[in-house]
């Protein structure tokens, strides 16, 4: 695991008092809900450890219509194993596009049962858009994706896209997972606004966040919207 983008509150002295450097901060409806953890679905999130829970988390599709549309993001935890617990952190194995849940039994087991075990709920989130979150995106058929194809005939992966063969992907895209007005939400920018709700339903008044590879830049963007929720070291 690549090292990561991490906020701790235990070590990095005075946090900054600035307001939050978000254009669209998430309603207090969103930042008050509940997450109701239950064993997880094996099917949808291939999940296969007791010791993880599941729950759902809800945030505004469009953070500037706060009032609009919802979506549901997947959520997942392991427990802290110590009785001192400090609070949770939050962790994202890189992607961007690669489902996230799963990622706490790799960090859990990676502590062994070392003070971060003990002290942090281990906590991770499918970014909107992916894995268990919904809307998900769907851009290919199952047998599009058997025979690794696309509608421009351009294999899945290959190297020499072209305007006109990533315009047709992304149109594709569009049309199966609810349009541009939904497709056009699923931005890092959103998922960064989506941690800063989830650190808020979790209790925590900073974020504690270990990201791997696209999780650093994750990371970042939320440092840029909220300088003050968090330090970095």
């Amino acid at each position: 695991m690549s090292t990561a983008a991490l906020w701790t509150v235990t070590s990095c002295g005075t946090l900054s008092s600035e307001e939050p450097n978000s254009s669209y901060p998430a309603p207090a409806r969103y930042e008050s809900q509940t997450l109701d953890f239950a064993p997880c679905d094996q099917t949808a999130t291939g999940i296969d450890d007791d010791r993880v829970e599941c729950a759902t988390l809800e945030v505004p599709l469009d953070y500037s219509s706060p009032d609009g549309p919802a979506i549901e993001l997947g959520i997942s935890r392991i427990r802290a194993t110590g009785t001192d617990r400090v609070g949770s952190v939050v962790v994202n194995p890189g992607g961007p596009g690669a489902p996230s849940v799963g990622f706490v039994t790799a960090v859990a087991d990676s502590w062994a049962d070392g003070p971060a075990r003990q002290q942090f709920d281990i906590v991770s989130m499918d970014p909107r858009g992916v894995g268990t979150s919904r809307p998900a995106i769907d851009c290919y058929t199952d047998q599009e994706r058997d025979d690794d194809a696309i509608v421009s005939g351009i294999p899945a992966g290959a190297l020499a896209w072209t305007a006109d063969s990533a315009r047709s992907v992304l149109e594709q895209c569009a049309r199966r997972t609810g349009g541009m007005e939904v497709l056009g939400q699923m931005s890092t920018e959103n998922a960064a606004r989506d941690l800063d709700v989830l650190r808020a339903v979790l209790g925590d008044e900073q974020l504690t966040f270990l990201g791997a590879s696209y999780g650093t830049r994750l990371g970042t963007i939320y440092a840029q919207q909220f300088p003050s929720r968090g330090c970095v070291q």
